[in-house]
């Protein structure tokens, strides 16, 4: 989790990282909706976010992650994996985020960052958080379940 922006208002625990997930789309989705999200993508962030009855748009993925410029304008809320895309664990470029931060601000959308596997990261620095860059746009989806206790599956948000 580098260089997310933790307040403590801000942050919270949860049981499962999927609850939060599930909770987080309730919240900012409904009936009327539009949420974007990577294609291909995490089987359980399609399921919570259709569960909430917006419609669902596929942003491509390529070599090098999310497509930015194939963001639909009506959306307003984008699930992403940028630091390790599931399943083709691209990591998307710094010029690519640039791009997803500015949509949102522009759109008024939302990001929901899923860093499911920050704690996986080997080789030197890993990259900033959209979060980090953009707290007011973004929020920050996590799991230690990789490195702390892979039975418990507890998560956080910030």
């Amino acid at each position: 989790m580098s260089d997310a922006t933790l307040v403590s208002e801000r942050a919270g625990v949860s049981v499962q990282a999927q609850s939060a997930l599930d909770a987080l789309a309730r919240v900012f989705l409904e009936e009327g909706r539009v949420a974007a999200l990577e294609d291909p993508t995490y089987a359980g962030a399609r399921a919570a976010l259709a569960a909430t009855g917006a419609r669902l748009l596929p942003v491509p993925v390529d070599g090098a992650g999310l497509c930015p410029d194939a963001l639909p304008p009506q959306a307003t809320l984008l699930y992403t994996t940028p630091g390790c895309q599931y399943p083709t664990t691209v990591t998307l470029p710094a010029a690519r985020r640039q791009a997803l931060i500015s949509w949102a601000a522009g759109s008024g959308a939302f990001l929901l960052e899923d860093d499911y596997a920050a704690d996986l990261h080997h080789t030197g620095r890993p990259p900033a958080t959209l979060q980090g860059l953009a707290p007011e746009r973004v929020i920050l989806l996590g799991s230690f379940s990789k490195s702390l206790a892979p039975v418990t599956r507890s998560g956080f948000l910030v």
